[in-house]
């Protein structure tokens, strides 16, 4: 401890100073941090803000790239589903006859449909698919004459445009079913001739041999 001017100054220890002197220091670094210039620091602020600027921009463009293809596609659609409405509406519009009226005439042909369903409500699955469709069908056919033809037109004209081949196959077996209906038909009368004609020479047998006029009519022999 040393004196000066009355006061009493500690005096520190030379391994005391030379540790304070060297304390929190590493070789070949400067003691205290150095500060970037303010330049340096503007620089990096820029890039950053710039490069966030970039990507919100990019991010926005992108945003609104999609959002013009959805509202396109969804323009696009609706004007699709419009043209398909307005197609169906038109073509049911074309296939009922005005002169037919609408509303008890559908009625008439649902209950033709639910009469199918009813009477068909113990049988197996196919007669309950296919004779409440046939009823349906046959009452349709009834009450609405005109607007059901235009319906076999439609849908022939259809099938025709759209399906050659399975129209060829449909129309081949119409054909061949109309042609066995014709000849059935041919046969059935022809038979009839073939029987009345074998019925006559009966008739005329038995007469010969019974001593009987077959060939007299009824009226004749009740005026006599």
């Amino acid at each position: 401890m040393v004196y000066m001017n009355g006061q009493s100054i500690e005096c520190e220890t030379k391994r005391k100073f030379y540790e304070a002197a060297t304390e929190n220091t590493i070789p070949g670094l400067p003691s205290e941090p150095l500060e970037p210039e303010p330049s340096k620091i503007e620089e990096i602020r820029d890039s950053k803000v710039g490069f966030l600027q970039d990507n919100i921009k990019h991010a926005r463009l992108q945003l609104i790239q999609y959002l013009d293809l959805a509202k396109d596609k969804y323009i696009e659609q609706s004007e699709q589903y419009y043209k398909v409405e307005r197609q169906v509406t038109d073509t049911l519009s074309s296939l009922h006859d005005k002169r037919e009226e609408l509303f008890p005439n559908s009625l008439y042909v649902l209950t033709g449909f639910l009469t199918g369903v009813v009477f068909t409500r113990r049988s197996n699955i196919f007669v309950r698919s296919t004779v409440p469709l046939f009823c349906g069908v046959a009452a349709f056919r009834f009450f609405l004459p005109s607007t059901f033809s235009n319906v076999i037109f439609w849908l022939d004209t259809y099938e025709r445009k759209h399906q050659p081949e399975l129209w060829s196959s449909q129309k081949d077996l119409f054909n061949k079913a109309s042609n066995m209906i014709d000849q059935a038909d041919k046969l059935a009368t022809e038979t009839e001739a073939v029987v009345g004609k074998y019925l006559d020479e009966t008739k005329k047998m038995v007469g010969t041999y019974a001593g009987l006029n077959v060939e007299q009519k009824v009226s004749e022999k009740k005026t006599k």
